[in-house]
């Protein structure tokens, strides 16, 4: 598959993710795979991947779907303090999921997605995808691009975190 193997030459594989029975891959390495695809094709190939290029450019640039995607980042944003929130009183949680520590003041942690918005937006608002974990650690999984299950988990194997978290955790 040349989304997995890329291109000799041209471009890399991808990284997919599965959500549900589904296997995707996000738009800028869709659209780079074709660029990329289109640079090695000729005659009806060419302009199949134009029409495709062309296609994805339109519906991608369309304001009623910059509109959705806009709409609905802002409302994760405004619900993140309500799931922190949330899922604090639910679980009566007082100490950082990950290192234990106690926080006497809700804005010293933040609710980190286990299973990120980009991958799985249908939990976005779903308290029981998140953790509560100190600002400094939700800041660092933010620029180490964490935004999976697998990603917290390894992450907090090499930090020597509290496992406690992804034993609670469950995955549908």
């Amino acid at each position: 598959m040349i989304w997995q193997d890329g291109i000799p030459g041209y471009v890399t594989g991808v990284d997919s993710r599965e959500i549900g029975d589904s296997i995707y891959i996000t738009g800028s390495d869709f659209i780079g795979l074709v660029d990329a695809r289109l640079q090695t094709s000729i005659g009806v190939s060419t302009l199949y991947l134009q029409y495709i290029q062309a296609a994805y450019y339109t519906i991608t640039s369309h304001p009623q779907i910059k509109d959705v995607r806009v709409t609905f980042i802002h409302t994760i944003e405004k619900m993140r303090t309500t799931l922190k929130n949330l899922r604090i009183k639910q679980e009566n949680i007082t100490r950082c999921e990950f290192t234990n520590q106690e926080f006497d003041n809700v804005r010293l942690v933040e609710f980190a997605h286990v299973n990120g918005v980009a991958d799985d937006p249908k939990k976005a608002l779903d308290v029981n995808n998140g953790v509560i974990i100190l600002k400094k650690i939700h800041d660092e999984l933010t620029s180490l691009q964490i935004q999976d299950y697998a990603g917290m988990y390894k992450y907090f194997l090499q930090n020597e975190y509290s496992a406690v978290w992804a034993e609670n955790y469950i995955s549908e």
